[in-house]
Formats: C-alpha cells, structure tokens, sequence
C-alpha cells in the first residue's frame, strides 16, 4: 500500500506556515503605515504651495485685468478731448461715439460757460470730476468710469473733465471666476479635499497649530492639513487620508483573503489525504469482499452443478417412465391419463428451474461472430407469435436493418427471449410489446416496451436481480440471467417504469464492420 502523509500532520505544517506569514505581515503593515504618513504629508505640503502660487496669480491677473481697462478708458477720455478741442460734440453725436466704441457713456464738462453735455443721457449717477481722478468701479452701477482732467492734457483748464464709463457686468463675471473665494469653492469641492480656507495671520487661538503639515482627525477621519502664510493670511489646506485608511483594509483584507485560502487549502488537502486514505481502506475492504463473493459464488456454484446433476438423473427417469406410461398403458381412464400429463408438466417445470440454476452458477463460454441485431430479434419474436395471437397481443417492429454486433447468437438469443417472454407473461389479457433498433455513436439501442400493471415504481430496482417475480410461478432468474449474458458482451441492460409503461433497454457495442459503415 502506498504511503501518504498523515492529515494531522499537514495542518501542522500549514498552521505554521500560516503563522509565518501573518508575522511578516503584521511587519509589512507597520511599514506601509510609516510610508503612507510620509507620503499624505508631503502631497498635502505640495497641493498648499499649487494653491498659494494659484491665489496669487489669480490677484495679479485681477490687477493687471483693472490697469488694461483703465489704460483703455484714458486714451478714450483723451482721444474725445482732443476731438471735442476741435469741435465740440453734441449729445447725438456723444450717444453715437460711445456705442460705436464699446463705451457705456461719455460725460463732457466743458471749459467756459458751456453746461456739460452726455450721451446717452442717465448713463451716470451723480458724479464730479472732483470726487476722484482715475479710474473708479462703481460696483452697485457695474460701472468702471475714468476721470480725465482737462489740465492732464494741457488744456485751458477751469476744473473741466471728461468721464468715460464701460459695463463691469463682463468683467465682474470673470473677475468672479477668477476670485479668490471662487478658486476655493471650487477646491472644496474636488475629490480629496477636505477644506482649502483662508484665515488672518494670529485668528486661531490654539497655539499648537503652527505653519506646516500635520495629521489630525476630523469627525473621526483622518485629515492631512497644512498651513502656509500667504502676506498677513493664513491658507489652510486639508487633504483626504481615508486612502490611507482604504489601503489598510484592503492589505488586511487581502491578508484575511490570502490565509483564508491557505487554510482551505490545507483543510482541503488534509481532507483530500484523509479521503485517500479511507478510500484505500475502503479498496481493500472492496476487494476483500469481492474475493469472499467470489468464493461464495465458486462454491454456490459447485454446490449448484452437485444438485442439479443429482436432481436431473432422476427427474429424467421419471419423465421416462410417465412418458412409458403414457404410450403404453392402454387401460388408464381420463383422470389417470390427465394426472400423468401433469406430472410430466411438473417434472418439465422442474427441470427448467435446474436449468436455469445452472446456467446462472455457469460462467458463460462465448462464440463471437458477427450478428445482424434485426434477424436475431425477428427470429426470437417468430417464437412467441402463436402465443401472442392467442392472448391478443401485438408485436410492433421498428428495426434497422443495418445494426450488426459482434457477439454469441445462442445466448444473445436467450437473453432477448427472456425479455419478449417476460413481456408476453406480463400482459394475459392482451396488449402490445414494441421493439425498436437504434443507433447512438458506437453503441446498438435495443428498446422493448410493453405496459405492466403488475410491477410498482419501487420494484424496478429488483427486478434484474435474482429470484425475484411478481409471478406466482417462476425462479425469478430469467431476467438475471439476461443481465449476465449481456454484461458478458461488454452491454449494458437498463430498467425503466413510467406510467405503467415497463420499459428495457439493451446497450451492445457495435462490431467493427459496423464502425466501418458509421465512419468511426
């Protein structure tokens, strides 16, 4: 017997195995951890130095944003002084100077006793060329407006100015975009961010919180901050860590995962060890009870040829003698006469069973040769005609001519006049048996069908075996003894019930003739 490791020892081994691992483990964790820490904080300190350079871009795009409109707004103020020096503009022509040139509206107070003239009218609240020089954003008239001094432009001057205004509605709207609060609405709303905000230089009271990079826990979450002085604010920047946490679990779960399937692994192994081994055990005791069924049938068999040798001498002696009687004696009345036929009839009965006792103990010695299925079934069939007319049964055929097997016809024979005989017996009041030949791949399908009222669903399993019938006469071995002929042709015979529809079904191989036909 070949040896194999025991079970207890291999889940030694994989216990072991597996505590080898969850150290190495525990050890890449603390590891992984320290490396995480570093590498939040320093994303966090990168992301606040992205953020301070984007602010402050932001205000210098802003600036530069208001001195191009100004510079825009002076040479306008100046271009229409020089214009209005030479000849002065009426109203029409003001109204009509600022549409072709973008402008909001133009406002000319003029040197001398002239009052001052605009265009369009109501393009400008109340305003003085002496409030403010420049330019100046009227926020709540979303105006930008520029004061030009005549003086500036070395006129005659008497206090006289000129006012140029243009909408601030587009410009707000990309200053808006461009804000500062804007940058941060939108950072606070990306993935990963928790908070990007601004607060005055000395605002927090908490002293432990200088300028830098930290790991703190908000709401139970960690938060990767970091805080850089931007002029006399204070940007706060706080990052996401839950990766660092997802990429715990997800190390932990791929180590439960991983030692999960090493323990299955083992547990499978230990049980498959364990399997072979009861499987062995289970082969050796197979084997043992094969031999002592083999025994038991060498010896059934011995003691079966002794009985039916000793029983068949004189069974046949006394059929010779009722046969003598019956030729002879010319004096026996009617009821003598009919007692000997009976007698005859019993003797014959008992012989059959003998027979059959014999051929079951027999081991069977087989003459192959090739057989056309169709011919050997019609022949058998031939037989049980008379008795099926007389009973009303009808024999319905529907055979492939071409189906041959390779096998002895004599006992093939028997084996399928067993069965027609069982399905005649099966029917006294009359019925119908079907047989059919079929082909499936390399195997010849013998179907016989008949009803039966008589056998139980349960029973179906018995009926091959021995000396089981449902009849009231009989030695219940012709079936078995089929059985044994067709396993002997290396066939298969299989029982069916269903709706009292008994149903037997022979599996043969074909011949090699008939491979040859088939293309196989």
């Amino acid at each position: 017997m070949k040896l194999y490791p025991g079970w207890k020892g291999n889940l030694f081994v994989f216990g072991t195995f597996i505590l080898m691992i969850l150290g190495n483990f525990f050890w890449q964790v603390q590891k992984t951890n320290k490396s995480f820490r570093e590498h939040s904080l320093e994303h966090s300190k990168v992301l606040g130095a992205v953020v301070e350079l984007i602010i402050r871009n932001s205000l210098m795009s802003r600036t530069g944003f208001e001195t191009i409109v100004g510079s825009y707004l002076k040479n306008s103020a100046r271009f229409i002084a020089y214009l209005d020096q030479i000849d002065s503009f009426s109203e029409p022509e003001l109204t009509a100077f600022a549409g072709k040139s973008g402008l909001a509206g133009i406002k000319i107070f003029p040197n001398g006793q002239r009052d001052h003239i605009t265009g369009p009218k109501g393009w400008l609240p109340s305003f003085s060329c002496l409030e403010k020089n420049g330019l100046t954003f009227l926020s709540k008239d979303h105006l930008y407006v520029y004061a030009l001094p005549y003086s500036e432009e070395g006129f005659p001057s008497q206090g006289g100015c000129i006012l140029v205004g243009m909408s601030s509605e587009q410009t707000e709207e990309i200053n808006e975009k461009i804000s500062v609060e804007s940058l941060l609405t939108v950072l606070n709303q990306m993935k990963g961010i928790e908070f990007v905000r601004f607060k005055r230089a000395g605002e927090d009271q908490d002293t432990s919180l200088q300028a830098g990079t930290s790991l703190i826990e908000i709401n139970g979450r960690p938060v990767s901050e970091t805080r850089i002085d931007i002029g006399d604010r204070e940007l706060i920047v706080g990052l996401e860590a839950d990766y660092f946490l997802t990429r715990m679990q997800m190390l932990k779960k791929e180590l439960a995962v991983f030692v999960s399937l090493l323990g299955i692994f083992g547990l499978f192994s230990s049980w498959w060890l364990y399997r072979i081994q009861q499987h062995q055990l289970e082969q050796t005791r197979t084997f043992e009870r094969e031999m002592a069924r083999q025994r038991e049938q060498a010896s059934l068999g011995r003691v079966a040829l002794t009985i039916t040798h000793e029983m068949r001498n004189p069974l046949n002696a006394i059929s010779i003698g009722l046969q003598r009687l019956q030729l002879e004696c010319k004096d026996l009345d009617d009821d003598h006469r009919g007692l000997v036929i009976s007698m005859r009839e019993a003797v014959k009965r008992s012989d059959s069973v003998i027979t059959n006792v014999q051929q079951y103990a027999h081991s069977f010695e087989l003459t192959h040769k090739e057989i056309i299925v169709s011919e050997l079934v019609e022949s058998v069939a031939v037989l049980y005609q008379p008795q099926c007319l007389e009973n009303g049964i009808k024999i319905d055929l529907q055979l492939d001519k071409t189906a041959m097997i390779q096998g002895d016809v004599n006992f093939l024979g028997q084996a399928f006049e067993n069965i027609i005989k069982n399905a005649v017996e099966a029917q006294p009041d009359g019925g119908v048996i079907h047989i059919s030949i079929s082909r499936e791949e390399r195997t010849c399908l013998i179907h016989f069908k008949n009803p039966c009222a008589t056998l139980k669903p349960e029973q179906s399993d018995m009926i091959l075996k021995p000396y089981f019938t449902t009849k009231t006469y009989g030695t219940g071995l012709g079936l078995a003894i089929s059985r044994k002929i067709i396993e002997a042709h290396f066939g298969k015979i299989e029982i069916d019930l269903e709706n009292d529809l008994f149903s037997i079904c022979v599996r043969l191989p074909f011949s090699q003739n008939a491979d040859k036909e088939q293309g196989y």
